[in-house]
């Protein structure tokens, strides 16, 4: 398991006055609730996940597991680790200006990314170390949320460099693939789609007011029943992808 970072705000480059009440999204959906807290990498200060969330479920959705490897939805948005803050699964994410403009929800191409890392996390991406290639998927996952990516700082205290910026593309070409076969756009609504939904966290004890929102990650549902078969055929195309990705080789595509 990874040690907590030292510092108190990542995957945040804003303040807390972004936070938004939930009563201004009337269309807003709770999928599912509990209570989750989650630990930062024990490296220099950094931006990018992944993160390990540790949660206790209480109603709705079932995430796949009580303890599992994260990744940012926002970059403008703040989050304490190491606090408990009850959680929200949602096909929304809030507070939504987290996207800085994005779309609000997860995009289909994030949620594939996601479930790829899950399911091959030593061979898709990089493991759940703090490392360049993990870096490029988190990386891509914000730009197919339509995210700011100013100012960002990822492993090793340093800014975007050409191997996290060659990842990136790695990852979003993947994601454009696997969306072509189905005639679709990788940024799209993905509405649950590979069973990833938004885990968005709510007030924290002596951090944020009342109906105020952290920062939106990622998080893996149990399917339902009724979506098992679909879900198999959706996934059924992937194989070529996900095949040429356990033939990928560990480093970084960058000489």
């Amino acid at each position: 398991m990874k040690k907590p970072k030292l510092v108190s705000l990542y995957c945040s480059i804003g303040v807390a006055s972004v936070l938004i009440s939930p009563s201004m999204f009337a269309s807003y959906s709770v999928l599912g609730t509990g209570t989750v807290v989650v630990d930062t990498a024990g490296f220099p200060p950094d931006d990018a996940g992944p993160y390990q969330a540790v949660l206790n479920y209480s109603s709705g959705l079932k995430p796949v597991s009580s303890s599992f490897e994260t990744f940012c939805i926002g970059t403008d948005v703040n989050f304490y680790p190491g606090q408990q803050y009850s959680y929200e699964i949602s096909t929304t994410v809030q507070p939504q200006d987290a996207a800085e403009g994005g779309p609000g929800f997860v995009t289909w191409g994030t949620a594939y990314l996601y479930s790829q890392f899950l399911a091959h996390p030593n061979i898709f991406a990089g493991g759940t170390g703090n490392n360049d290639e993990n870096d490029g998927l988190q990386l891509a996952m914000w730009e197919l949320q339509g995210q700011d990516l100013g100012g960002l700082t990822y492993n090793a205290n340093q800014g975007q460099t050409p191997a996290i910026t060659a990842w990136a593309t790695t990852f979003l070409t993947d994601a454009s693939t696997a969306a072509a076969l189905h005639g679709i756009s990788d940024t799209i609504n993905a509405n649950g789609a590979f069973g990833v939904y938004a885990l968005n966290l709510t007030t924290a004890p002596g951090t944020y007011a009342s109906g105020s929102y952290g920062q939106p990650l990622l998080v893996e549902v149990v399917p339902e029943p009724s979506t098992v078969i679909a879900g198999a055929m959706m996934l059924a195309p992937f194989g070529m992808s996900v095949r040429r990705f356990l033939r990928k080789p560990t480093q970084s595509p960058v000489a």
